[in-house]
């Protein structure tokens, strides 16, 4: 069976800046499965030509192995991942049963060759799905069946679904304003934006220089933990200092060490472990008590 595909959509145009970086932390099941790696966004091939792209896709399930946004060109489907995620399998699911996908890296994304009208992605019993309900699938099309009629395809900027409160979830962790997910307009390119490179060699000096470029203040002394992190790679995390931070951090979500920010009235950041509070005065009460 010949993979079902909607013809006439136009490829990926350029511009997105939020991209998946990959963090040196001590979990190595993280690499054994593979982790959202830090390339530089690049279109896909012919984007030049009309910059018309599909954003139809309703994320459903578990955030561990959701990705951030699904799309497509019409030809492949990109899938994006949040920052140090690990990479689930990913399935299209047939009328009788689901294929594993072939998946290629380009530009800091999950690339699937084809279109389908739902994805599965798993880890072991964890699961999300990725489902397309653009017109021409609530006009009840058959898999496989091929669109004849230009009509059935979906005009840009008709084509956005309705989010669910999930999928918004998802782009909020990521630092995505909710509507970027599904608008069927990339977001405006910064004059400035947060990185992370190998020169910072950690992730506390990474922030450091993040906080004096911002006017914030992070000393040695606000980096509460034990431990420095290592940083493997290099990502663009976006031009607001506090999204930038959230995602940076949110890469040790799943080490032994998983770390959360303290933003302060007086421009004070510091870095805790995650189950610890924000609330220096809280922590000291429940101390002498």
């Amino acid at each position: 069976m010949q993979p079902w595909s909607r013809p006439g959509a136009a490829s990926l145009c350029q511009g997105f800046i939020m991209h998946p970086c990959r963090t040196a932390v001590s979990v190595l099941a993280m690499w054994a499965w593979g982790v959202a790696q830090a390339q530089p966004a690049a279109p896909a091939p012919g984007a030049a030509n009309r910059g018309v792209y599909d954003f139809a896709y309703r994320i459903e399930g578990d955030k561990r192995v959701a990705p951030v946004q699904v799309f497509d060109d019409g030809r492949q489907t990109y899938m994006q991942f949040r920052v140090g995620q690990i990479l689930p399998a990913i399935f299209t699911a047939g009328p009788q049963e689901e294929r594993l996908a072939a998946v290629a890296w380009q530009g800091g994304y999950a690339v699937v060759a084809g279109t389908a009208r739902e994805f599965t992605l798993r880890i072991g019993d964890v699961v999300a799905r990725a489902r397309y309900e653009g017109r021409a699938s609530q006009a009840g099309m058959d898999g496989g069946s091929d669109m004849g009629a230009a009509a059935a395809q979906p005009a840009y900027g008709d084509t956005r679904a309705a989010p669910s409160h999930g999928a918004r979830a998802y782009a909020a962790s990521a630092g995505l304003p909710r509507g970027d997910m599904f608008s069927g307009h990339m977001p405006a390119g910064p004059a400035q934006a947060y990185e992370a490179t190998p020169a910072d060699r950690t992730m506390r000096q990474a922030l450091a220089r993040w906080a004096k470029a911002s006017g914030w203040t992070f000393e040695s002394e606000h980096w509460t933990v034990d431990v420095d992190i290592p940083l493997a790679g290099a990502a663009s995390l976006g031009s607001d200092f506090k999204t930038a931070v959230r995602a940076l951090l949110a890469s040790t979500e799943l080490s032994s060490r998983p770390l959360q920010p303290c933003f302060y009235s007086n421009r004070v950041l510091r870095i805790i472990p995650f189950a610890e509070s924000c609330d220096r005065t809280a922590q000291v009460s429940g101390q002498q008590g």
